[in-house]
């Protein structure tokens, strides 16, 4: 007698395949060419270098012994551990070392407690040096505390517009009171004065003569750019005199050439007074905007501002007539470069635009405050001011990242609790004490080594000053260290145990005369993967790489591309391509598979009881990297084969498979035992990929023949059969019956079961079988399970169909829609983003065709040939003057 089983997943999940690249573990060091675990190993054989591999990670050392890797075994580039365990004697590991040495670290004081009474220490340590490791990161402490009667330059930069009378008289008036209370804040205080206006250039100011010399509506100075009034001082009756003094002028546009006057104020130092300890304060108090570079243009001036200072004798700023206005950008770079603070006193109606030219100065200390009409809270201003700049602190540098050096800052500030990454810290009172973790890191080797790194606090002239040293190359490859000539490499040089070759040699030990063919042209004829004469050696490990991440599932060593597995702890020794194969793991796997069984679907040979005492308990999990299967049916009638073989399959194969196991492409269902009348077949079963049809697997004996089709989406069972001693004339036949039963029963299961289908009534009740309902599925796209039994002799099947269906969720229309609404925004955001980067684009274009054309424009003085003087003279020729008087 003939019988089948069949069981078929008609709508299924698809199953990826390849779990092959599947990697775990901890992530050791930074990433490298796409290796994570093991950056070593992905140095480059075209740059096969000492320096190389240093610059690789910071875990990375190289071995320059001579001839360490002739044969081939081990690779000079790895971590120190390593390289000793392989032989490479310690004296000849290049492995440089991060280094930090504090150099000056004086300790805070206030003015007074040191040698230098002007002296006051805010900022330790003072100085250090630090060699670093490419790839390779270094943290220390700065520690800020705020001093008493910390110095404190304060100038004074008025506009002396004559909207800005009244202000005037005001700040003349309240000179004592303002050096009076900025003393209360600190006792070392000086203070100096300078006015500006704008250009002496129309259309900034009107072009008539008379307007040139008196612009106001009554008697006032002629207008300037920028004016020094007063030096820094001590004395305040000066300052109201010199300020009193000053006179009032005007011009004719709405924005001031302020700008002017703070680069002037900045840039000459010795002229302004500023002292080197102190903190520098501008307070820069106008009722109008500013111009910027590119307004001079309107004049006729196209020169750029050079930042440098141009005062004459009396004062004034010589150059207003022939240098644009500053940008932005240099007005920010001279504040930060000068640690200048800068308060902005303006009237209400500009304060919002010079609250953005505030923001646009990044760390730097500015801060805006609004001025009354006729300036009489000038003084509360500028105190609350000063006290908002002090009490904030912004620590910053001149790391360059293009020059591979970044600095990250870390504080707990004032509160003391949490430790966050900021470089700014608020609330600092004088003798309050803060404390920055700063970390340098090396993120890549430039061609300079040496660098001069500055770090302080925003506005003041206090730095700790950090002299770097990059260790981007190793002491073996000095001069003094290679050997010319080696007899190792053919009258080549060995530079740090690897041959350099010379006079058209080539080889790894210059050993081939191969004009115009270097080393790594030779090796380009291997693989990638390989290097060698006969290319027989990876120059990696990744053959050796198992699924888990690690070489040779850390049981073994990798040597020339191959697993050398280690002693287990019996004695006896791992297995296995990548010793995989444990010497008691085989035992285990019987002794565990019937808990597996019971615990996660509940079949199996163990009851609930027996289960209950199994010493593990699974854990389910979506994804394996590789799975192995060992089902065992027992010998039984044909009904309960029928049950016990479904059983095993569906809860072995189907739910492992299709639910914890969705990137599988092969899982062995091995050394299966099919007994049936006392015949056993020992069956291997392959699960694999068929892309067209089902492949059916028939079991012939002597007494009959079984049929097994279990199908999985596109996935089928295929295998072999290997006869046993008692079994007659066993054979094994793949039936090419493409698509197999399934799909001949499938309109008969739907029509019996849910009246759905292609067959009508008439057609369906000429069905070969009568459905056996066990669970109910509904239909249309959903997954449904039938198993069915078909006697060939008979031509008879009996199904079991289970009673419900899995189907696919109901469609989420507001997911949908929410998604294509969002995708839409998304695609207008990105849509503006391009704009926006084509505009900074063009705009940069613009910008530098506007520079080009500004540093080669010359001008010559000319006078327009078709200009006309506005009055013309006119004399009568027969006027004769007093004459005719007399008649």
């Amino acid at each position: 007698m003939f019988g089948a089983i069949v069981l078929s997943l008609l709508v299924g999940a698809t199953i990826p395949a390849d779990v092959s690249d599947w990697k775990t573990g901890e992530v050791t060091g930074e990433v490298v060419e796409g290796r994570k675990d093991f950056p070593c190993y992905s140095l480059s054989r075209d740059n096969y270098t000492c320096s190389a591999c240093i610059q690789l990670h910071d875990s990375c050392a190289w071995c320059g012994a001579p001839l360490f890797d002739a044969k081939k075994q081990y690779a000079r580039c790895d971590n120190r551990a390593r390289l000793l365990e392989h032989g490479c004697p310690e004296s000849h590991i290049e492995d440089p070392q991060t280094v930090l040495e504090v150099e000056r670290d004086e300790p805070l004081s206030d003015k007074g407690q040191v040698e230098n009474e002007d002296d006051a220490v805010q900022l330790k340590p003072q100085e250090m040096f630090v060699e670093i490791r490419p790839k390779s990161r270094v943290r220390f402490n700065v520690t800020y505390r705020q001093a008493v009667d910390y110095p404190v330059d304060l100038y004074y930069l008025m506009d002396l517009s004559y909207s800005m009378k009244d202000d005037k008289q005001k700040l003349s008036e309240l000179g004592d009171l303002l050096a009076v209370r900025m003393r209360n804040i600190t006792k070392n205080f000086r203070l100096g004065f300078g006015s500006f206006i704008d250009k002496k250039l129309m259309p900034f100011i009107d072009p008539r003569i008379e307007k040139q010399k008196s612009p106001c509506a009554e008697p006032c100075a002629e207008p300037y750019g920028f004016k020094h009034q007063m030096t820094l001082t001590t004395n305040t009756e000066k300052f109201k005199a010199e300020v009193d003094k000053a006179e009032i002028s005007g011009n004719l546009d709405a924005p001031e050439g302020g700008f002017d006057a703070v680069v002037q104020a900045l840039a000459c130092n010795s002229k302004i007074g500023w002292r080197e300890r102190a903190r520098k304060m501008i307070v820069f108090s106008t009722d109008a905007g500013f111009h910027f570079a590119g307004d001079g243009r309107l004049a006729g001036v196209v020169e750029p501002n050079d930042g440098e200072c141009h005062l004459d004798r009396d004062g004034y700023y010589t150059e207003t007539l022939k240098q644009d206005y500053p940008s932005i950008a240099l007005l920010h770079q001279m504040i930060k470069d000068r640690k200048a603070n800068i308060i902005f006193a303006v009237t209400k109606g500009n304060h919002d635009l010079y609250t953005q030219l505030s923001d646009s100065l990044p760390d730097v200390s500015s801060s805006v405050g609004i001025l009354e009409t006729d300036s009489r809270n000038i003084v509360d201003l500028i105190e609350g001011e000063y006290l908002k700049i002090s009490e904030k602190i912004i620590m910053v540098d001149n790391a360059n990242a293009s020059d591979g050096l970044k600095i990250t800052y870390r504080s707990m500030c004032l509160d003391g609790t949490t430790l966050r990454d900021t470089n700014v810290c608020e609330g600092i009172r004088v003798g309050d004490e803060v404390q920055f973790e700063v970390t340098l890191e090396a993120t890549h080797c430039v061609e300079k080594r040496d660098f001069v790194l500055r770090i302080g606090p925003s506005g003041l002239d206090e730095t700790l000053i950090v002299n770097v040293k990059v260790l981007c190359d190793c002491d073996c490859e000095q001069e003094d260290r290679i050997v010319e000539n080696a007899e190792e490499c053919h009258g080549g040089d060995m530079v740090c145990g690897v041959c350099r070759c010379k006079g058209g040699n080539v080889g790894r030990y210059c050993e081939c005369n191969r004009p115009g063919m270097s080393t790594a042209a030779l090796n380009e004829k291997c693989k990638r993967t390989v290097l060698g004469r006969a290319c027989e050696c990876p120059i990696s490990q990744d053959s050796c790489m198992s699924a888990n991440g690690k070489i040779c599932n850390g049981k073994g060593e990798c040597i020339c591309g191959r697993c050398r597995c280690f002693d287990g702890p019996d004695g006896n020794r791992y297995s296995g391509a990548k010793c995989e194969i444990c010497p008691t793991c085989p035992t285990k796997c019987i002794e565990y598979k019937p808990c597996v069984m019971c615990q996660q679907w509940g079949t199996g040979p163990y009851d609930e009881e027996r289960c209950a005492e199994c010493p593990f308990k699974v854990i389910p999990v979506e994804e394996l990297p590789g799975l192995l299967f060992s089902a065992k049916f027992s010998s039984t009638p044909r009904n309960k084969f029928l049950e016990n073989s479904a059983s095993a399959i569906i809860s072995t194969v189907l739910v492992m498979i299709a639910k914890f196991v969705p990137n599988m492409e092969n899982v062995i269902v091995d050394n299966a035992s099919v007994r049936q009348g006392g015949q056993a077949e020992h069956v291997n079963v392959q699960l694999a990929r068929t892309p067209v049809c089902r492949r059916m697997v028939r079991y012939v004996t002597a007494k009959e023949s079984a049929f097994v089709d279990v199908a999985v989406a596109s996935m089928v069972l295929t295998g072999t059969v290997t006869r046993v001693p008692n079994a007659r004339s066993a054979q094994t036949q793949h039936l090419k019956t493409c698509p197999t039963k399934c799909i001949e029963y499938k309109p008969c299961v739907m029509c019996q079961q849910w009246g759905t289908g292609p067959y009508d009534e008439e057609r369906c009740a000429e069905c070969p079988f009568k459905v056996i309902p066990v669970e109910e599925l509904p239909a249309d796209d959903c997954t449904f399970y039938y198993l069915y039994y078909y006697d060939e002799a008979t031509d008879n099947a009996t199904v079991w169909v289970r009673e419900h269906k899995d189907c696919p969720p109901p469609v989420p229309v507001l997911a949908i829609v929410l998604g294509v609404i969002a995708g839409i925004v998304i695609l207008g955001l990105i849509l503006l983003l391009v704009w926006k980067l084509l505009t900074v684009l063009h705009d940069r274009a613009e910008y530098a065709k506007f520079n080009n054309e500004r540093l080669m424009a010359k001008w010559d003085t000319n006078e327009n040939p078709i200009y006309k003087q506005a009055t013309t003279t006119f004399r009568n020729p027969v006027y004769a003057g007093n004459k005719n008087k007399g008649l």
